[in-house]
């Protein structure tokens, strides 16, 4: 290649990654996008005091989890930390460290595929969050999460570009203001009964040789500095559907093993013990609507190991 080719190449590449870098940093007034959760979040995560339970995990955990109900019968304060799933567990176990205590409870409830392929790191999610909350940057602390993290910026600029542009609509289906104070998704966004989407969902657990060994290495290593700390830790799995799981058993039970074995967060209960039928979902098999939040809420305290002096009635308030 001659000397001439090179330079073009390189040069190219600079203006490539200048473009890139003027259209990522382009403010934008969107007060309410449904990442900027992410700030009220953190914000209560720091502001409740210990002992404290925190959730962990993607947009399953806003939808399944009465953080309200956990509270009254545990006693603990509830911290509700998932988000979107896409920004992998990796990103939401940094940013929770520093704020746990001795005497916390961490719950971990996360979507099956976190433990497959590169979800754990994060995807393209984390690139977009990263433009509308700059803080959270200093949660990225792997190899892997900034390779995850440039995959995703030609994406990013593309939809940053369209946005500037005027022609895309947001892209997420609820907003800043669509949590209660315990970071829930509202109960009256979510109704009753499943959407119409629910019927063209498609449901599958990857296959064993597609786990990612060094996510569960992380979260080894994350449990070993809890227990150091005095913090619980524990894994909670997801609501499975009944029609689904004949066609997933052998996966859910392969990875139910694997993790057994290898995992050395205790599981509050398993796989089986979360199923339910199709119409206690609403939009996705990851998302349950306000009759399977309730019994998924049950199912959780019937496991949960500790509780507290139940608490006075609170009245409710707005999340931020």
């Amino acid at each position: 290649m001659s000397r001439k080719l090179i330079l073009k190449i390189l040069i190219f590449l600079g203006l490539l990654a200048l473009t890139i870098a003027i259209v990522m940093i382009i403010p934008v007034n969107r007060p309410d996008h449904f990442l900027l959760a992410s700030i009220d979040k953190e914000n209560r995560l720091y502001q409740v005091q210990s002992p404290k339970i925190v959730i962990v995990g993607g947009s399953n955990t806003i939808f399944n989890v009465d953080s309200e109900a956990l509270y009254r019968s545990t006693g603990y304060e509830v911290v509700n930390m998932g988000l979107h799933a896409g920004l992998g567990l990796m990103l939401l176990l940094n940013e929770i460290e520093p704020a746990v205590n001795s005497g916390d409870v961490i719950i971990i409830m996360p979507e099956y595929a976190q433990f497959y392929r590169n979800l754990f790191f994060g995807g393209r999610i984390v690139t977009r969050i990263l433009t509308l909350n700059p803080g959270l940057f200093k949660y990225i602390n792997t190899r892997q999460q900034y390779f995850e993290i440039m995959k995703g910026l030609g994406l990013e600029t593309r939809s940053k570009i369209v946005y500037l542009l005027g022609k895309s609509a947001d892209e997420e289906t609820y907003n800043r203001s669509a949590f209660n104070r315990y970071g829930d998704l509202e109960a009256k966004l979510v109704g009753d009964k499943p959407v119409e989407k629910l019927a063209r969902e498609s449901y599958g657990i990857r296959e064993l040789d597609e786990l990612n060994r060094e996510a569960i290495d992380k979260l080894n290593e994350f449990y070993s500095r809890m227990k150091f700390k005095h913090v619980k830790v524990f894994m909670a799995p997801p609501a499975v559907p009944v029609e689904k799981f004949a066609g997933n058993h052998l996966q859910l039970n392969d990875l139910n093993q694997y993790l057994k074995k290898n995992l050395d967060i205790p599981t509050l209960f398993t796989p089986k013990t979360a199923l339910m039928p199709s119409n206690y979902f609403y939009d996705t098999y990851y998302h349950l609507n306000t009759v399977g939040r309730g019994h998924y809420t049950k199912i959780l305290l019937r496991h949960f190991p500790m509780k507290r002096s139940k608490p006075r009635a609170k009245p409710q308030q707005r999340f931020h």
